[in-house]
């Protein structure tokens, strides 16, 4: 590739990391939305998250298309370059989908208002998502820092993550299956509602492990599959 083309080259990199960045951004200002809608069932906050996901999808498919096209177009791309093209067209499926699971909570704290069911810390949904939002931030900010050893950090936690979610599992189940107490009739439904919203924390924490995979993908060429056991998870660089 000639001098004046690898420069191009590698400014075309970088904006698409930019882009990818910005995705990013956007999916975590999603998310953080979403916990604070579920926690206060605030309206206008809610109708924010519902509002994003058209802005998520648009940048889905530009950054998708600016991929392809450098693909096509900047032959032949090597390395690492070409592993972080691959990477990014990986990693904004795990960020419009992380979108889509903040509308969910959103939706959720929607539905719960309607039914005049207020949020109640029954389970600590609170650092659940605090949780949530770190791992995005960090796989994010490992993108940026071109950061392997973040990125494993981010797999890391999501131990931590599933732990929260089989703690939360455990105690809504518990209470949606308890005879409801006369003083809190909406108890059961209240631990329905809050079930789904777990289930969407941990969905959103795997897809940030997914993210944390393609970066250290991009920056040393490893490919890191989980291997399971029958009590817990270790990940391993192949």
């Amino acid at each position: 590739m000639e001098t004046g083309t690898r420069i191009r080259f590698g400014m075309e990199i970088e904006y698409l990391r930019e882009r990818l960045v910005l995705m990013g951004s956007t999916a975590d200002e999603m998310v953080t939305a979403a916990v604070e809608a579920l926690l206060t069932q605030n309206a206008e906050v809610i109708e924010t998250v519902i509002n994003r996901d058209t802005a998520m999808d648009d940048l889905d498919r530009e950054v998708e298309a600016d991929a392809l096209l450098m693909l096509a177009t900047r032959q032949p791309v090597v390395g690492s370059d070409l592993r972080f093209v691959s990477a990014t067209l990986k990693a904004i499926t795990d960020l419009e989908r992380i979108g889509d699971l903040a509308v969910n909570i959103a939706r959720t704290a929607q539905r719960m208002a309607e039914d005049g069911i207020r949020y109640e810390a029954v389970t600590d949904l609170r650092r659940f998502g605090g949780i949530a939002q770190r791992m995005l931030r960090e796989s994010m900010d490992a993108i940026v820092r071109h950061d392997s050893d973040l990125a494993r950090d981010v797999i890391d936690s999501d131990d931590e993550a599933d732990v929260m979610y089989r703690e939360a599992q455990r105690e809504l189940r518990r209470l949606m299956l308890e005879p409801t107490l006369t003083e809190d009739p909406n108890r059961p439904v209240r631990a329905s509602y809050l079930l789904f919203v777990a289930h969407y924390l941990e969905r959103i924490c795997d897809h940030c492990t997914n993210i944390a995979e393609r970066v250290i993908f991009a920056e040393t060429g490893d490919v890191v599959v989980p291997i399971r056991s029958a009590t817990n998870g270790a990940y391993t660089a192949r």
